[in-house]
């Protein structure tokens, strides 16, 4: 998991805050990410770097700099937080839903 100030911060968020320190290559990443975000938890560390164009090692380094110990540590997180976000109660009545 997470250590020191970042713990328990969505990684959406560390995402947006981290944004304007990104690398170009980082840039790539974040942009795969974002625009594939369901998808991300399904791929392996060598997929996602085929799919962003980035290297291995680049995307370890991405990840570190958002407090994460690697790539499996990101993915548990933001499982979660997709979890948390499909649980959440729809806005509206129900006849703005029918």
């Amino acid at each position: 998991m997470q250590t020191g100030p970042l713990k328990g911060m969505k990684p959406s968020v560390l995402m947006e805050q981290f944004k304007p320190q990104f690398s170009k290559s980082e840039h790539k990443i974040y942009t795969y990410l974002t625009a594939n975000e369901t998808q991300v938890i399904y791929l392996s560390l060598t997929e996602l770097c085929e799919a962003s164009g980035a290297a291995e090692a680049t995307v370890l380094r991405f990840f570190r700099k958002l407090g994460y110990k690697g790539f499996q540590d990101f993915k548990y997180s933001y499982v979660q937080e997709l979890a948390a976000g499909a649980a959440a109660p729809e806005q509206g009545t129900y006849l703005d839903k029918i």
